[in-house]
């Protein structure tokens, strides 16, 4: 199966992002593609991801070093590890708990293509786009994790986000959530909607966009699944 993607409202998502940085393609892959992807990582079982865990407390003095923590269930560690990341998320440190794979499905090439990245060129005047596998990955959401604010400006200039949750509440949790300069103000916020794509600007310091990602309610069954990465 080839991964059909809709451009129909090419030039309603380059309006989008000359008005405010971002832009949100809806319907984005054929119903089949998408319900095929959704299928592949929601039947995943745990243990072929990794619980990416930040941060790592013996990480955090060592330079140079990227401070996460990423390990299988029945790791020992992992509450009191769940328990600092918490302590930094509500002290307003960055942090987060989330699953994640490298396991990338054939149908998601398609991101990777000449023609797709040519299309994300005109839709946001950024010329000479270039996109590598190592800079993406596919993080599974569930009750109680989160991404706290941060800022990805260093890892490329535009980040996506391609949502694969299926019959998500906002109630739910997992709201995407751009904030202003100054990390004081919600600029947007974007349900995990599914089959959705959601580009936005995120290079340099000064022309990136500070985001989150909203705990996932207590007690809910359904995860939040999506492709994420940068293009620099």
């Amino acid at each position: 199966m080839e991964a059909q993607v809709n451009w129909d409202k090419l030039e309603n998502y380059r309006k989008q992002w000359q008005e405010g940085g971002k832009a949100v393609l809806t319907d984005f892959f054929s119903e089949s593609a998408a319900l095929n992807l959704w299928e592949y990582y929601y039947k995943k079982p745990d243990h072929q991801y990794d619980l990416a865990i930040y941060p790592a407390i013996e990480k955090l003095n060592q330079p140079d070093t990227y401070p996460v923590y990423r390990c299988k269930p029945g790791d020992d560690s992992i509450p009191r590890r769940e328990k600092l990341a918490r302590k930094f998320h509500t002290e307003g440190q960055f942090s987060y708990i989330y699953r994640r794979t490298e396991d990338f499905h054939p149908l998601l090439d398609v991101f990777s293509t000449s023609d797709f990245v040519q299309k994300l060129e005109y839709i946001t005047g950024y010329t000479n786009l270039e996109f590598s596998w190592d800079a993406t990955f596919v993080s599974n959401y569930s009750a109680g994790h989160f991404n706290g604010p941060h800022h990805d400006g260093i890892n490329g200039r535009i980040a996506f986000v391609f949502h694969l949750s299926r019959n998500w509440k906002a109630w739910h949790g997992g709201l995407f959530i751009r904030l202003d300069k100054d990390y004081s103000q919600i600029d947007a916020v974007v349900a995990p909607s599914f089959n959705k794509l959601v580009v936005f600007d995120v290079y340099g310091t000064e022309h990136g966009s500070p985001h989150l990602v909203t705990e996932i309610a207590q007690g809910c069954a359904n995860r939040r699944i999506s492709f994420t990465g940068w293009y620099n």
